[in-house]
């Protein structure tokens, strides 16, 4: 048995959430963690990825920190009115932040999660993707592409 770390805890948080919430309201959406794997889901799908986090410390004098996270979340929606409710819908359950659980891991799946906190979401920025080339010539799943890139923090010192 393993346990995630800080980045995959945040990933699989969202995750969660995302899928719990879009469940209720949207049905059955996929959610997935590798960008790449978006590509061979029904549309629409959104991916969640942690990226670049950011360390400062807590306090002068001291070795503990403190981490802002960056989450790039994909929206590959089926058109642009889908792609506009999907991020204005993400963007409202997501800006309260939501539950912060850490995963057990045996034999390479999760075996039990804990909530330990809840991720603060900082700020959101979103970005509709433009490849300036007609919609005709791109992959389904790139032609209403929206990009959420949110700052999040777990609250917890290191």
């Amino acid at each position: 048995m393993s346990k995630y770390r800080i980045s995959r805890n945040i990933e699989g948080s969202l995750i969660q959430f995302i899928k719990d919430q879009t469940m209720l309201d949207w049905g059955n959406i996929p959610i997935v963690a590798d960008f790449n794997r978006a590509y061979n889901q029904e549309l629409p799908v959104i991916s969640v990825r942690v990226e670049t986090t950011n360390w400062e410390r807590a306090e002068i004098g001291s070795n503990n920190l403190t981490s802002q996270i960056q989450v790039l979340i994909n929206l590959f929606a089926t058109n642009d009115g889908n792609r506009l409710d999907l991020k204005d819908y993400l963007i409202n359950i997501l800006k309260d932040g939501c539950p912060y659980y850490e995963y057990e891991v045996t034999k390479g799946r999760i075996s039990d999660k804990k909530k330990v906190g809840y991720l603060r979401v900082i700020e959101i920025n979103d970005n509709p993707e433009n490849f300036n080339t007609p919609k005709s010539e791109l992959d389904v799943h790139d032609r209403y592409r929206h990009l959420l890139n949110i700052t999040v923090s777990t609250g917890k010192v290191l």
